[in-house]
């Protein structure tokens, strides 16, 4: 029995490890199909879990393999799902904000038709910088409508076209210059130069990585899977096709991470923030590109996995905020009582250190 039981550990341990490995392998150099491992991970650690549950049930010597298993991978596990004492950001703070607006809601206006909902909320958060993910507008009555709020609350504002994308900062910061880095069919990211004070600068990295592109009926599919797993065999042909749209996308988000970590490794030394829809979890080889050249705030000061994405049965962190050493993130946090959009608004304070 405690064979049997040992191998079955160390089976399911390897696949969390081999998961959790997954984010050094670039979709474009292996199979596209190692972004697949790493959408997995949660599912391995719970596995690991159960097992190590029922060797302490069963009082099984073999309990110490998942415990060894979990304690090795507990870097892989703090960025999915951080663990930190409170930390209260201090004065002096610099105060961001990354938002997949979704249109400003789309275009959803207040009550007496002024502002965009959406808009007014971003605003009112008194943010020194706010990176927004698809910032589209309509026409020209919704540009008059949005650079009114902007006006209003005495931000500076611009944005880039990226595909059929945009994305725009709101600063209190003069914006002084923009510059595309990568871009495909409708997602892409983009450099924001703020002047600070002292003639110091700010550089803004703008990020909206390749979309997963699920219909409706794929979310529904996912979420249908979640509720009734024991149904899968039932449903192989829609199956395939999610994983393969999971894993097509993979390869155009690891092209802009390819492009996104030369451009930060050319600016090095800079002040400079990362901040955006991702549209990958922590356990992926975009987060990891990012995270290994600079710091991950949700990972330093954040607690929980931090769900961003507000739609179906999805619960992952798709969107991240990453800084240079320059400054020292304080709460970080997610959150999911905001709802003009189907993503949750990421706040973080920033101290210069």
């Amino acid at each position: 029995m405690n064979k049997i039981f040992a191998v079955i550990n160390w089976l399911a341990v390897l696949v969390m490890w081999s998961s959790a490995a997954s984010v050094y392998l670039n979709p474009n150099t292996f199979s596209r199909f190692t972004a697949l491992l790493g959408l997995g991970f949660p599912v391995t650690v719970a596995a690991v879990l159960l097992l190590l549950l029922l060797s302490a049930l069963l009082k099984l010597r073999a309990g110490f393999i998942p415990l060894f298993g979990l304690i090795a991978c507990i870097g892989s596990l703090r960025d999915y799902c951080p663990v930190n004492f409170s930390s209260p950001p201090p004065k002096g703070c610099l105060k961001v904000m990354s938002y997949n607006c979704m249109a400003y809601n789309n275009w959803a206006l207040t009550p007496d038709e002024k502002e965009f909902e959406c808009m007014r909320f971003m605003c009112s958060q008194e943010c020194h910088v706010v990176a927004i993910q698809e910032a589209t507008t309509r026409n020209a009555k919704d540009v008059e409508i949005r650079d009114a709020s902007i006006k209003r609350y005495g931000y500076h504002y611009d944005d880039m076209l990226i595909g059929a994308g945009v994305v725009g900062v709101l600063s209190r910061f003069p914006i002084v210059k923009k510059q595309l880095i990568s871009h495909s069919e409708c997602n892409g990211l983009a450099a924001f130069y703020l002047e600070m004070p002292k003639n110091d600068t700010l550089i803004v990295v703008n990020v909206h990585l390749e979309s997963q592109r699920l219909s409706t009926d794929d979310r529904s599919l996912y979420s249908h899977i979640s509720r009734h797993p024991e149904e899968m065999d039932d449903m192989k042909g829609g199956v395939r096709t999610l994983l393969s749209k999971l894993s097509v996308s993979s390869i155009e988000r690891a092209k802009q991470t390819d492009a996104l970590t030369h451009f930060i490794d050319s600016v090095k030394g800079h002040k400079i923030l990362v901040m955006g829809d991702f549209n990958d979890t922590p356990i992926s080889y975009a987060h990891h590109a990012v995270c290994s050249r600079l710091t991950d705030t949700f990972r330093a000061t954040g607690n929980g996995i931090g769900r961003s994405f507000a739609k179906d049965r999805i619960y992952v962190r798709i969107d991240h905020v990453f800084c240079s050493d320059h400054w020292r993130p304080f709460a970080a946090n997610i959150d999911s009582g905001v709802h003009f959009s189907d993503h949750y608004p990421f706040t973080v304070w920033l101290k210069p250190q």
